[in-house]
C-alpha cells in the first residue's frame, strides 16, 4: 500500500493535456492607445471583410463574438459613436486614437463585432476569410440569410 497520498491527489498527465486543449483561447484586444482594452475567450474560425464604404475605408475585419465571451478591461463606455444609414450599426471608436476595436453592427445587433486588426498576436493571414458585399447589403444580407437558414433580424 504505502503509495504517495500527494501523487494520488495529482490528475493524471494524460489528462492534463486534454483539459487543455478544450480550454477557449483568450484573445487581448485593444485599441492604438490601449484607452479601449478587453478580452475575448473564444475561437477565431473565421473573419469577415465587408466591402461597403466604412469598412473599405477603415480596413475592418469582422469577428462577430457572443457578449459574454468578451471582458472590458479599459475603457467601458468611453468610445465614441458613429451612426448612419440606417442607424442600426453602431460604429464605436476610441476618441483618443480614433482606432474602433469593436462595433455593434447592422447584420448582427446581438453579437459584438470585434476588428480582428485590433486582436494581439493574431496572424491575420492564417485566418479563414468570408466576403460579405456591403456596397449591396440588402441583397447580400439575405443572400446571406437564406444560405445559413435563418430569418431576417431587424
Amino acid at each position: 500500500m504505502g503509495g504517495d497520498a500527494a501523487a494520488a491527489e495529482r490528475p493524471d498527465p494524460s489528462w492534463v493535456g486534454l483539459l487543455e486543449g478544450l480550454r477557449m483561447p483568450v484573445h487581448s484586444v485593444a485599441c492604438h492607445c490601449g484607452r479601449i482594452r478587453f478580452e475575448v475567450d473564444a475561437a477565431i474560425e473565421r473573419v469577415t471583410l465587408c466591402n461597403c464604404s466604412i469598412c473599405t475605408r477603415t480596413g475592418y475585419l469582422h469577428w462577430n463574438v457572443d457578449p459574454a465571451r468578451v471582458r472590458m478591461l479599459a475603457g467601458d463606455g468611453e468610445w465614441s459613436s458613429y451612426r448612419f444609414g440606417s442607424g442600426v450599426a453602431e460604429h464605436r471608436f476610441c476618441p483618443t486614437c480614433g482606432i474602433s476595436p469593436f462595433r455593434i453592427a447592422r447584420s448582427d445587433p446581438h453579437l459584438i463585432d470585434v476588428n480582428a486588426r485590433c486582436v494581439e498576436g493574431v496572424d491575420l493571414a492564417a485566418l479563414r476569410v468570408e466576403t460579405f458585399d456591403g456596397r449591396h447589403w440588402e441583397s447580400a444580407f439575405a443572400a446571406r440569410e437564406s444560405a445559413h437558414g435563418m430569418a431576417r433580424r431587424d
